[in-house]
C-alpha cells in the first residue's frame, strides 16, 4: 500500500495490526525500501504471556460454555461488539 501511496508516510496500528505493521516495516527496513514508513507509531498491541503466568483469560474461553459469552449488543441498527469477545 505504501508504494500505491508513493511513500513520504507514516504508519499508525492499533491493537492486533501492531503485530503484522512491526513484521512488514522490519521486511521493509532490511530491504531498504525507499516506500518504507517515515515513523511507526504502535498503540495497544497484543502482548505474549508465558503459559504458567496465564491468570486465566486464555483457560476460561475454552472452558466457557457458549452462553457464558455475551451477545452483541444493537441500537438503531448499528452491531457494537464487545471489545475481546468475538460474536
Amino acid at each position: 500500500m505504501l508504494h500505491v501511496l508513493g511513500g513520504n508516510m507514516h504508519v499508525i496500528a492499533v491493537c492486533q495490526p501492531s503485530v503484522p505493521v512491526v513484521a512488514a516495516v522490519s521486511i521493509m527496513e532490511a530491504e531498504r525500501d525507499p516506500f518504507a514508513p517515515i515513523s511507526m507509531t504502535l498503540m495497544g498491541g497484543p502482548d505474549r504471556h508465558p503459559p504458567q503466568s496465564d491468570g486465566g483469560q486464555t483457560i476460561l474461553p475454552l472452558r466457557a460454555a457458549i452462553e457464558w459469552f455475551p451477545r452483541p449488543r444493537h441500537h438503531q441498527g448499528a452491531v457494537f461488539r464487545i471489545p475481546g469477545v468475538m460474536a
